[in-house]
C-alpha cells in the first residue's frame, strides 16, 4: 500500500528532525534518506511540520476531486467546523459561495456529524462499565491500534464526526453522490483510504483555485446572488448547535457531553498533545488510573491540525467563538438537515488491532552495534540526541530493528571527519613534497586554460617565477612564444593524451605529455602536464636502456642439453619447471603422453619439446583432428592405395601416421576425433600396424604418440563421446599445463621474450613502464600464451610511443579483468616460502583495490615504503 507521507529524496539532508519528532519512531533511515514506514505511521503529520527542507510530502487527492466535479452531477462538500480558523477571513457564507462556484451542489457542515456523534457518546456512557476513550481523532485511533492494542477494548466504537456526516450524506443524497470532505487534518485522508466515492482535502488544497485566481471575493460575489435567490427554497431547518460547532476546540467533546466548561465530573479526563496523550495511555496501561471517559486529541484541538498549525492559536480559537456567537447572521443556503434521517443511521465502527512487534536485541548485540561507533563503556554513551533518538541505547536498538543506520552518530562522525581531515592534511603534505621534489616538471591547467599549479622543477626548466605563471592562460604563453607549442592547449581542445616537444623562450626543448582529467560525468576538469628536459633525456638514454634491460632480464634461457634445456620455452614458475623436468624424464621412452590444458597454454610447444629431447626421433608430424573434415580424416590418417576411391591418386598416398614412422605423432584436439576413427586409432596403437584404405597388406610403424586436448576426456567418456579403452591407452603419462593466470611468474618473462623478438623483427624500441607491467600481471589472460603473444606483436606493430604505460595497455585489452592469484599449498615447504606466497597474494589483492601504493599501504596496515619494497621484491626482480 502506498503510504500517506513520502520523502522527496533530493531534499532530505540528514538532519533527523523527523526521526526526533516522530512519537512512534515510524521513520526509517536508509541510504542516508529518512523515509516514513507506512505500516507504522499514525498519520500525526509531525514529520511534515518539522522538516525545514520540505522533504516530507503528503499525498493529495485534488486530481480525484477535480474529476468528481467534471464527471458528476451530484457532488457535495462537507466543511469541518474549524473552517473559521483558516485565514480568519472567510465566513460560512463565503465558504458556501466559493464551494458552489467550484461546482459543488450542496455544502454540509461537519458539525452535523459532530451533533450525531455527541448524542451517541452520551448513550454509551450511560451504559459503560469500564473506561471509554474517544475515537473522534483518527491519530488517537491509529496510535491505539498500532501501539496500545491492549487498550483497544476501551476505544469508543463510534465513527468520527466526519465519517458520521459521510454516512448521513450517502443516506440522504443517494449512493451515487460523490463527497469531498474539507478540514485541517492529514489523518482524515488515511481514515477514508480505499473509498472510491469520497476524498479528503485540506483547507489549503481546496483554496488553491481561489488563490491562483488572485481574488477570492470576485469568485464569491459571483455566486452569492445565486445563493440568495435560493434561500427561500433551500434553507436549513435549523443550524447545528453550539456544542457541535465548538468540537474542534480543545475539550470540545467532553464539554458537549458533560455540559461543563472547566470542572468535569470525576473520572472524566481531557487530554491534548502527543506527550500528554502517551503519558495518559501509559498510565491506563499500567493501572495507575482508571478513568470513566477520556476526550483525547493528538493535537491541541482540531484548530491546531497540520493545515492550521502555523496560525496563531488564540486567533484561531477566537475565530471559532466569533462564528458560533454570530451564527444567526450566517444562516446561508446550506444543505437541509433531517434529524429523522440522522436518527436511523448507525454510527458504530469496529476497530482491528494493527500491532507489529519489532525484534528486540540482547545486551550483547546492542553493545556490538555501539562498538561500531567507538562506544565501549557507559561513559562513552553521550545521549546527545543528534541522531533523533533520546539515548545511544535506543538508537542501537533502532539499528538492530532496521530503522536507523550505524553512522547516524554526530560525535562519531565528527571524530571521523577529524581523522579524515588529518589524513588529508598528511596526504596533501606528502603530495606537495612529491610534486615539488619531483625531477619532472608538473603543471596543472584548469578547464578554461589557466595554470593553477606548478612545481619547482618546472619553474627551473622554464626560468619563470611562480607568480609569473599562476593564473596565466597557456594560450597567452604560447602566443607570446614563452612556451610553444602548448601541449596543454592542444589537450584541452582534443581532450586526449598528447606528447610533443615544447620550446621555451631561452631555447630549451622540453618533452611534454598532457593528460586530460575527466570527472564522473565525463566532463573535462583539468589537464596535467608532465615535462622533462629533452637534453637530459638524451644524455641518460643509454643508461636507462641498460638499466631497463637488466631490470627486465629475469627469464632463464637455457642451452640445448638434456640436463637443463628448455629450448624455446620461457619458464620461471615452479609449475612449468616441474613439467619440463617430467618431459626430460620420459623423453627416452616411447610411452604415450596426453597433454591437457586450456586453449593457448602451449600444449604443442611442450609436445615439440618432448620430441626434441627424445634421442633418435626423426619427423614430428602434427595432425589437428578438428581441422580435417570427417570425410577425409581416414584417408589423411591412414593413407590409401591406387584406385581406392574416386579421385584418389594413381600412385596412392601414405597417411600422416605412416609419415610419423621413427618419429613423433602429435594428435592435437584428440577430443574432436569421431568415434569410428577412435576405434581404428586404438587398433594401430595396440598392433603398431596400419592398413591403407584399399590395401590388404598391413604396414609396420614405429612412432611416439603425443595427444593433446582442451576438453575433459573423462567427462566425454562418461557421456559416450570418447572411447574408454582409447582414453586409458592415451593417458599413460598425463601432463596438465596450467593456464597463465595460475603461474604469474612466467608472465613478465614471456613479455620480455616476445617484446625483444618483435622489436627486433620490426626494428622498433619499445619499453613498458612499471604500471603497465603491473596491469599485465593482474590481467587474467583468458587466451593464455597465445593471447599474450598476439598482444605484444600488436603493441609493437601499432604503438607509436617508446614508453608504454598502463593507459596505453588498457586500449589493447578488450576486457581487462583483474585476477588474484590463488595460494596452493599441497606440500611441506619452508616457512619463508609460505610467507612469501601469502605476501604476494595480499599485494595482488591490494593492488586491484587501491589506486596508489599509499592506498595499498593503508589496506595492508604497513608503511608505503614497505609496499614499494615488497612490490619490487615479488614483481620486479
Amino acid at each position: 500500500m502506498v503510504g500517506l507521507i513520502e520523502t522527496i529524496k533530493d531534499r532530505c539532508h540528514e538532519c533527523y528532525a523527523c526521526v526526533r519528532n516522530c512519537p512512534v519512531k515510524a521513520v526509517r533511515v536508509k541510504n542516508r534518506q529518512a523515509e516514513v514506514i507506512s505500516d507504522r505511521c499514525i498519520h500525526c503529520g509531525n514529520c511534515v511540520l518539522v522538516c525545514s527542507q520540505g522533504a516530507k510530502k503528503v499525498r493529495d487527492f485534488k486530481e480525484i476531486a477535480k474529476q468528481f466535479l467534471q464527471d458528476n452531477d451530484k457532488i457535495v462538500a462537507g466543511l469541518a467546523p474549524s473552517f473559521p480558523s483558516y485565514g480568519n477571513q472567510l465566513s460560512l457564507d463565503d465558504w458556501v459561495s466559493y464551494l458552489k462556484s467550484l461546482g459543488f451542489n450542496r455544502v454540509y457542515e461537519v458539525a452535523w456529524g459532530a451533533e450525531m456523534v455527541i448524542k451517541e457518546y452520551k448513550k454509551i456512557l450511560k451504559k459503560a462499565t469500564g473506561p471509554v476513550i474517544s475515537s473522534a481523532c483518527p491519530v488517537i485511533v491509529n496510535l491505539i491500534k498500532k501501539y496500545y492494542p491492549d487498550l483497544l477494548t476501551y476505544l469508543a466504537t463510534i465513527v468520527s464526526p466526519m465519517k458520521a456526516l459521510y454516512r448521513y450524506i450517502k443516506k440522504i443524497e443517494g449512493n451515487d453522490v460523490k463527497v469531498v470532505l474539507i478540514g485541517p487534518c492529514l489523518a482524515k485522508k488515511g481514515e477514508f483510504e480505499g473509498y472510491e466515492d469520497v476524498v479528503v482535502l485540506t483547507f489549503s488544497e481546496i483554496a488553491e483555485p481561489g488563490q491562483n485566481s488572485g481574488d477570492y471575493q470576485k469568485i464569491i460575489t459571483a455566486s452569492k446572488q445565486e445563493v440568495t435567490d435560493r434561500r427561500n427554497t433551500d434553507t436549513i431547518k435549523r443550524e447545528p448547535d453550539d456544542e457541535s460547532r465548538a468540537l474542534p476546540l480543545a475539550g470540545g467533546l467532553i464539554r458537549a457531553i458533560t455540559g461543563k466548561c472547566n470542572i468535569f465530573p470525576e473520572g472524566y479526563n481531557q487530554v491534548e498533545g502527543r506527550e500528554k496523550v502517551i503519558d495518559l495511555l501509559n498510565s491506563i496501561r499500567n493501572g495507575e488510573i482508571k478513568p470513566r471517559f477520556v476526550d483525547a486529541l493528538f493535537c491541541e484541538g482540531c484548530i491546531n491540525g497540520v493545515d492550521l498549525y502555523h496560525e496563531n492559536y488564540f486567533k484561531k480559537e477566537k475565530a471559532v467563538f466569533n462564528f458560533i456567537n454570530r451564527a444567526k447572521d450566517n444562516n446561508v443556503a446550506q444543505a437541509k438537515y433531517s434529524e429523522t434521517v440522522a436518527s436511523r443511521i448507525s454510527l458504530k465502527v469496529k476497530f482491528k488491532e494493527d500491532y507489529r512487534e519489532l525484534a528486540s536485541p540482547g545486551e550483547e548485540e546492542i553493545w556490538s552495534i555501539l562498538n561500531q561507533t567507538n562506544k565501549f563503556t557507559e561513559e562513552d554513551l553521550l545521549d546527545c540526541g543528534a541522531c533523533g533518538y533520546a539515548t545511544c541505547w535506543d538508537k542501537a536498538i533502532a539499528v538492530y530493528q532496521g530503522l536507523a543506520e550505524v553512522e547516524m552518530c554526530l560525535p562519531y562522525l565528527i571524530n571521523e571527519k577529524r581523522s579524515e581531515l588529518k589524513e588529508i592534511q598528511i596526504l596533501n603534505k606528502e603530495m606537495d613534497t612529491l610534486i615539488n621534489f619531483s625531477c619532472d616538471g608538473l603543471v596543472m591547467v584548469s578547464k578554461d586554460g589557466r595554470i593553477e599549479r606548478v612545481n619547482h622543477s618546472y619553474l627551473n626548466m622554464v626560468g619563470f617565477k611562480r607568480q609569473d605563471l599562476i593564473g596565466k592562460r597557456v594560450e597567452e604563453l604560447e602566443k607570446e612564444r614563452y612556451i610553444y607549442p602548448s601541449v596543454a592547449s592542444l589537450a584541452l581542445k582534443e581532450k586526449r593524451n598528447i606528447t610533443l616537444v615544447e620550446n621555451t623562450s631561452d631555447k630549451k626543448r622540453l618533452l611534454a605529455t598532457a593528460n586530460p582529467v575527466f570527472n564522473e560525468n565525463g566532463d573535462l576538469e583539468w589537464v596535467v602536464v608532465n615535462v622533462r628536459n629533452l637534453d637530459l633525456i638524451n644524455d641518460e638514454k643509454d643508461k636507462e636502456k641498460e638499466k631497463l634491460k637488466k631490470y627486465l632480464d629475469n627469464a632463464p634461457q637455457l642451452d640445448n642439453n638434456p640436463e637443463g634445456n628448455t629450448g624455446h620455452i620461457i619458464v620461471s614458475s615452479d609449475e612449468m619447471k616441474n613439467i619440463l623436468m617430467t618431459c626430460r624424464k620420459i623423453a627416452g621412452t616411447d610411452s604415450t603422453v596426453l597433454i591437457t590444458g586450456e586453449s593457448g597454454v602451449g600444449k604443442e610447444v611442450v609436445a615439440r619439446y618432448i620430441h626434441e629431447q627424445s634421442p633418435g626421433r626423426q619427423e614430428f608430424v602434427k595432425i589437428n583432428c578438428a581441422a580435417i573434415p570427417e570425410s577425409l580424416l581416414e584417408s589423411e590418417l591412414f593413407g590409401y592405395e591406387t584406385g581406392a576411391f574416386s579421385g584418389a591418386k594413381r600412385a596412392g598416398k601414405p597417411g600422416l601416421i605412416e609419415k610419423a614412422d621413427r618419429g613423433t605423432l602429435f594428435l592435437d584436439e584428440i577430443g574432436e576425433m569421431p568415434l569410428n576413427m577412435q576405434a581404428k586409432l586404438l587398433q594401430v596403437l595396440q598392433e603398431r600396424k596400419l592398413t591403407r584404405i584399399g590395401g590388404v597388406k598391413p604396414v609396420k610403424i614405429d612412432f611416439r604418440l603425443i595427444a593433446a586436448t582442451n576438453r575433459d576426456l573423462r567427462q566425454m567418456v562418461r557421456q559416450k563421446y570418447f572411447r574408454q579403452d582409447l582414453f586409458y591407452r592415451l593417458n599413460v603419462v598425463p601432463l596438465y599445463i596450467p593456464p597463465l593466470r595460475k603461474r604469474p611468474e612466467d608472465i613478465l618473462s614471456l613479455i620480455k621474450y616476445f617484446l625483444d623478438q618483435y622489436c627486433e623483427k620490426y626494428n622498433k624500441q619499445i619499453k613498458l613502464t612499471r604500471d603497465a607491467e603491473e596491469l599485465l600481471l593482474s590481467y587474467s589472460w583468458p587466451g593464455n600464451v597465445r593471447e599474450l603473444t598476439n598482444l605484444i606483436e600488436r603493441l609493437v606493430v601499432t604503438c607509436e610511443e617508446s614508453f608504454v604505460d598502463r593507459n596505453i595497455i588498457i586500449e589493447y585489452i578488450d576486457n581487462p579483468e583483474v585476477k588474484t592469484p590463488e595460494i596452493l599449498i599441497n606440500k611441506i615447504m619452508p616457512l619463508p616460502e609460505a610467507v612469501a606466497r601469502v605476501e604476494k597474494k595480499l599485494l595482488s589483492m591490494a593492488r586491484s583495490k587501491g589506486n596508489s601504493t599509499y592506498d595499498m599501504a593503508k589496506l595492508l596496515g604497513v608503511n608505503q615504503s614497505t609496499v614499494v619494497r615488497k612490490l619490487h621484491k615479488y614483481f620486479k626482480q
